[in-house]
């Protein structure tokens, strides 16, 4: 696990680099290689993912893929439900941006 996080974080890390560019579409294909790599490393459930699911669709919806970014705030929303409850900040974060996507 110790080389997959150090991974991770570096796609993490230049991810956040190219946002704070503005540079958003540069930025995606990182974020996603995250959200493969925790998704195989962690399993479907592990908080990490809910995270990286979350950023990658601000990602997206900072590009207008509003559909898509949906899809994985409320991905992401039932990844922290389940850790954390109905109740939990992330879980309502979540939601709440996956309702912004679809008005």
């Amino acid at each position: 696990h110790t080389h997959t996080h150090t991974h991770t974080h570096t796609l993490i890390h230049t991810y956040v680099v190219c946002q704070e560019l503005g540079n958003n579409a540069e930025a995606q294909p990182y974020f996603e290689k995250c959200v493969e790599i925790e998704t195989n490393v962690l399993g479907e459930a592990h908080p990490e993912l809910a995270v990286s699911k979350y950023n990658l669709a601000n990602c997206l919806l900072n590009q207008g893929f509003k559909a898509e970014a949906s899809r994985l705030f409320r991905a992401s929303a039932e990844i922290y439900r389940a850790a954390n409850g109905d109740d939990d900040e992330d879980t309502q974060d979540a939601l709440y941006w996956a309702e912004e996507c679809e008005k």
